[in-house]
């Protein structure tokens, strides 16, 4: 894995190439910290002490959570991928617990001397770190390194908010929030009623109630916000081309998307490909 370090000691490991079995068997120690890692293609397994932690990208990405405020061993049980893809955020305890202050929604973890979580991230932390493993061309290293270091901090800020089952949901309902993580995760599949009852176990009036009452916006509005959302970043972040981002948006033709998106944002789509960095 190549590491980079970066002020307050904050770093970013990336890791892209094969493996099968098992590398380096033997025990090693891990000092304090706090450490993201998300795997995104093949399957590891490893031992925190007692505790086995294992990863599979099989069927998408997956992730782990972890904060050691104690010295632990670390044994490797094995790492499988062809492609083998994984990045991995890691900084101090003391860093860490600053960033939270008196924030409760995470001192579950943080609290404990070794607690972790496994989860599947959604696309917008999967995206981010795709961005982390192949950043765009840039002119120095130095660019290539602030671009890794402004995606690992965004991934680090969504799995201290709300992007982790643990701690309380973002609403006081709980069936609107799995229905709005559900949303999320169909953005680019049909999303009729139907469906969505068949997959959710909801009839449609619950699910509009439920929804509507937690978020104050209908399901139409709010998928037709988040595919307008995901075409604006993939035109400013991906170099999508018009036509590429009028299809992640749900519209037909690129007339009818680029009125919506000037409407929305100011400036015709093709003005924003490639503002960001």
């Amino acid at each position: 894995m190549t590491v980079t370090r970066y002020p307050g000691n904050f770093r970013i490991g990336v890791l892209d190439g094969f493996a099968d079995g098992v590398g380096d068997s033997l025990p090693c120690r891990l000092d304090p910290k706090f450490q993201i890692l998300v795997l995104l293609a093949g399957r590891q397994v490893f031992h925190l002490d007692h505790h086995r932690i294992e990863l599979d990208a099989e069927t998408g990405p997956h992730a782990v959570m972890m904060h050691l405020t104690r010295s632990c061993t670390l044994r490797y049980a094995g790492s499988w991928g062809d492609p083998f893809r994984k990045i991995a955020l890691a900084c101090d305890c003391d860093w860490i617990n600053q960033l939270m202050g008196e924030d409760g929604t995470r001192r579950g973890l943080l609290e404990s001397p070794l607690g972790y979580v496994t989860w599947r991230p959604d696309t917008e932390i999967a995206r981010l770190a795709v961005q982390i493993v192949a950043p765009p061309p840039t002119e120095t290293t130095a660019q290539a390194n602030l671009f890794r270091m402004s995606r690992g901090l965004e991934i680090l800020r969504r799995c201290l908010t709300d992007h982790l089952p643990c701690g309380a949901p973002p609403t006081a309902d709980p069936v609107a929030e799995t229905i709005r993580l559900y949303l999320n995760r169909h953005l680019g599949h049909d999303l009729s009623l139907p469906r969505m009852e068949s997959d959710l176990g909801l009839n449609r009036r619950s699910i509009q109630r439920h929804f509507t009452k937690s978020f104050g916006c209908t399901l139409r509005d709010y998928v037709r916000t988040e595919r307008m959302a995901r075409a604006h970043r993939a035109l400013a972040e991906e170099g999508a081309s018009v036509h590429q981002a009028a299809h992640l948006a749900g519209y037909g033709t690129v007339a009818n998307f680029s009125t919506a998106f000037r409407r929305i944002y100011g400036v015709p789509p093709k003005d924003m490909r490639n503002r960001s960095i």
